[in-house]
């Protein structure tokens, strides 16, 4: 089928900035490149992304499945506007969105094909809602044509407990190499914004605040090399870290005050922020797929020190440190090695991590692999 010709409806959890979403975001500018129409519909209605997606889409439907069961004459336009959009492929995002897609295959697109998208490698502990989310998709895992899954860790873990794809296609994040790229004018004015000396040695995290993200571990291994290293300073940016998070240690709040621990919140300009660190860290736990942030980190030329956490270990490879999770000492010791290099010798590994994550990782692989996807189906 030619490009131009695919119709595409995104089912989507939600549209708020996370990994699953902003990648979702990211193929969506890449396949209105080849011409694929799409239309998203977010389970959660209205999120931080939502106008980014209409800017790809031919338009962003609110879905919010349990009002729409309370008020038939939604259902209906629901109904009406995929009627019109005539989809060739209903796509699910995620578990809620895998189950929302196909009862929408079922119902409201009969003669569409089905896909399903799984964004992790292991789910965390949830409530009795979700775990039933998850189990109705391991029951219902024959139904897609095909599924993707962004790791190799993911598809691993989903062939594990049961699911029973007929096809299965892994294709991982990609990031866009030309916006994460080493910028020295972006690194002096985020640490002259925040007060750092250029000389500084600087660690950095970017995560939400999960249980998954594990920032015990992380402000526990920052307590531990601060007592070690006296002019390191640590970057925390992502939704809901602020200084009130319990997972702070006393020590920490006492950086918090001297002005060495900063806690950014959710931040728009991730370039300049991974430019101003010489070390990015993820501490997560479980549950990792592909963390886009660690190849955005590579790409701005960062080494990373990361845990065994999903695909975490395969993405940096040789340009960077892998330690085990839930081990505070190992995450501080793997950033008493980096501080301890040359400055040259770091550089070389952020080279090597740029190249790394330019050749692996560009948004433009993995627009193409989608673009495939979509075009090879008869």
């Amino acid at each position: 089928m030619k490009a131009s010709e695919v119709r595409v409806v995104h089912v989507t959890t939600g549209l708020e900035i996370g990994g699953a979403e902003v990648m979702l975001v990211k193929v969506l500018k890449e396949l209105e490149a080849s011409n694929i129409r799409a239309i998203v519909c977010s389970l959660l209605g209205e999120g931080a992304l939502s106008e980014r997606a209409r800017h790809y889409a031919d338009d962003v439907i609110n879905v919010q499945p349990a009002a729409l069961m309370r008020n038939p004459a939604r259902l209906m336009k629901v109904s009406r506007q995929l009627a019109r959009f005539q989809p060739h492929i209903i796509q699910g995002w995620m578990y809620h969105g895998n189950l929302v897609a196909t009862v929408m295959h079922k119902t409201l697109a009969r003669h569409s094909r089905l896909f399903w998208n799984l964004r992790c490698s292991e789910p965390t502990p949830g409530s009795r809602s979700a775990e039933w989310v998850r189990r109705m998709g391991i029951r219902y895992s024959q139904l897609p044509e095909r599924i993707v899954v962004n790791s190799e860790s993911g598809l691993a873990y989903h062939k594990a407990v049961g699911y029973k794809a007929n096809d299965y296609r892994v294709i991982g994040n990609g990031i866009d190499a030309t916006t994460f790229a080493p910028d020295g004018q972006a690194r002096s004015a985020c640490r002259q914004r925040l007060g750092l000396p250029d000389e500084a040695f600087v660690i950095g995290i970017s995560a939400r605040y999960r249980e998954m993200k594990d920032y015990a571990t992380f402000f526990q291994a920052v307590e531990r090399f601060g007592k070690q290293v006296a002019d390191a300073y640590v970057l925390v940016c992502g939704s809901g870290v602020d200084a009130t998070v319990p997972e702070l240690t006393d020590y920490n709040r006492q950086q918090l005050e001297s002005e060495r621990l900063h806690l950014l919140g959710e931040l728009e300009d991730m370039p300049g922020f991974m430019n101003a660190l010489d070390v990015f860290t993820l501490s997560s736990k479980t549950g990792e797929g592909f963390p886009n942030v660690i190849a955005e980190a590579m790409a701005c030329a960062k080494p990373c020190v990361v845990t065994d956490s999903g695909d975490s270990q395969r993405i940096v490879g040789e340009c960077g440190m892998t330690v085990s999770p839930q081990d505070p000492q190992a995450l501080a010791n793997a950033w008493q090695r980096l501080y301890a290099m040359s400055p040259d010798v770091r550089a070389d590994i952020g080279t090597r991590a740029r190249q790394r994550a330019v050749n692996e990782y560009d948004i433009a692989s993995v627009g193409a692999a989608y673009r495939e996807l979509y075009t090879s189906v008869p």
